[in-house]
Parts: C-alpha cells; sequence; structure tokens
C-alpha cells in the first residue's frame, strides 16, 4: 500500500514538473494537497495494520475458544455417556432392589406361618411332655439316669449302659429301705458305686431329680467316687414308693 501511494505521489510530481506553464504558487499548492494526501493514507495505512493485527488476535483469541469448546463437547459427550450409564446401573440395582424386597416379604410371610407353627407344635409338645413327666417311679428312674450321665459327659466320661443285674440289684434295696425307712446300702452283691436317696414333699419330676443329685453332690468325695466313677460302665436307678414317700438306689459297676 505505501509503494502505491509512493508511486501516485511520484507520478504527480513528474506531471507537475512538465508542466511548464503553471506557476509556482500552483505547484506548491498541489504539492501540499499531494503530501497531505499521502500523510492521510499513511495514517489510514497505520491504523489498517493494527486493526489488523488485532484482528489476527481476536482469531487467535478465536481458536483457542473453539479448542476449548470442542474438548469441553467431547468431555460433555462423555459424561453424558457415563450419566446414562449410571443411570442404567441404578435402573437395575432398583429392579433388584425390588425383587429383593419381594422375597424378604415372601420370607416374613414364610418366618409368620413357621412361627404359628411351632407355636402349635410346642404347645402340643409341652403338653405331651406334661403328660409324660408325671410323677411316678419309671420316670423319676429315666430322668435321674439320664441327669447321672449328662453329668458325667459334662466331666469328660462315658455314659452308663443299664446294667441288668444292677437294676435287679437296685429295686431290692429300694424295696428294704421301704421296710427300714431308711438309707441304706446294697450289701448282697459287691457293688462298688452306689448312692441312694429318699425322697418326699416334692411338687414335680425335676425337684425330685434335682434334689438327688444336689444331695448327691454335697458330699464331694463319695459324689466323685461313686457318681463320677470312671471304671463304670453300667449303672441302673430303680424307684420304690410307699405312700408320698419314694426310695431311690443307684447302684454302677464295671459289669452290668
Amino acid at each position: 500500500m505505501k509503494n502505491i501511494i509512493i508511486g501516485i505521489i511520484l507520478l504527480g510530481i513528474l506531471v507537475l514538473g512538465g508542466l511548464g506553464s503553471c506557476g509556482q504558487d500552483d505547484l506548491q499548492a498541489e504539492y501540499d494537497i499531494l503530501v497531505a494526501q499521502y500523510e492521510e493514507a499513511n495514517t489510514q495505512l497505520v491504523q489498517l495494520e493494527e486493526d489488523l493485527a488485532a484482528a489476527q488476535l481476536v482469531q487467535t483469541q478465536y481458536d483457542a475458544l473453539v479448542v476449548q469448546y470442542d474438548d469441553l463437547s467431547d468431555q460433555n459427550t462423555t459424561n453424558l455417556g457415563e450419566i446414562a450409564s449410571l443411570e442404567a446401573q441404578i435402573a437395575e440395582v432398583e429392579s433388584e432392589l425390588d425383587e429383593l424386597a419381594e422375597e424378604i416379604d415372601i420370607k416374613i410371610n414364610e418366618l409368620a406361618e413357621c412361627a404359628y407353627d411351632y407355636d402349635v407344635l410346642k404347645a402340643q409338645y409341652d403338653a405331651m411332655i406334661g403328660a409324660a413327666m408325671a410323677i411316678n417311679e419309671e420316670n423319676i428312674e429315666q430322668a435321674l439316669f439320664d441327669l447321672i450321665n449328662q453329668v458325667r459327659v459334662a466331666n469328660g466320661l462315658n455314659e452308663l449302659q443299664i446294667g441288668i443285674n444292677l437294676n435287679n440289684w437296685a429295686l431290692v434295696n429300694s424295696q428294704n429301705m421301704v421296710v427300714s425307712k431308711q438309707l441304706e446300702q446294697y450289701t448282697t452283691h459287691a457293688v462298688p458305686f452306689q448312692r441312694a436317696f429318699i425322697a418326699t414333699g416334692y411338687s414335680s419330676l425335676d425337684r425330685i431329680v434335682n434334689a438327688a443329685m444336689t444331695i448327691w453332690q454335697s458330699h464331694i468325695i463319695s459324689y466323685e467316687d461313686n457318681i463320677l466313677a470312671e471304671d463304670a460302665a453300667y449303672g441302673a436307678v430303680r424307684v420304690v414308693k410307699s405312700g408320698d414317700i419314694y426310695y431311690i438306689t443307684f447302684l454302677a459297676s464295671q459289669f452290668p
């Protein structure tokens, strides 16, 4: 642009130089006009260059913003995909939770039915046990024999088996106590381990059995030597009732 303007000025000067008939004043006036036009054109050129530089800066900033926008757009697309995936997972979990809730409700109903059945069966069982655990010689014999074995097992010993001979001899001893009205030891045959108890005034089978065991345990040495005898393999408990009194004999041995 500068070259064009300079060329125009030179051309003007040459034209002016060729006009010999023109006055010096007219030539100076024309020159001044051209100089003013040159300066104005130069000023416009400088402004245009500044505007171009500003435009280039704006273009650079615009290009940077476009890059940022593209990056943000890509990130947004990625985020939208992740959100969609999370929403799908949430929907799947909610569906599973709904299924679990239905299963829990079913289980709760089943448990309620089981609890009802249990209550019914327990009532029936308690009624049966109550009838079966009436206080009589046979029930006392079985309950006390079972308790003796529980105590032995709890102390690391073997359970006793019913001894046929011991069973008969224990019955004889209880019958003898009915006659004598006092505790007696069986002496007709050699029985190494034995205890006796007389029960009266007890209101339940458990009270009679626990009372016998409590009395026997209170005599520690005798209790350990007889109830907890390590050599014992067989045993028997026999009970004979006379009036309101139960005469109880326990025998144990290595032999039946």
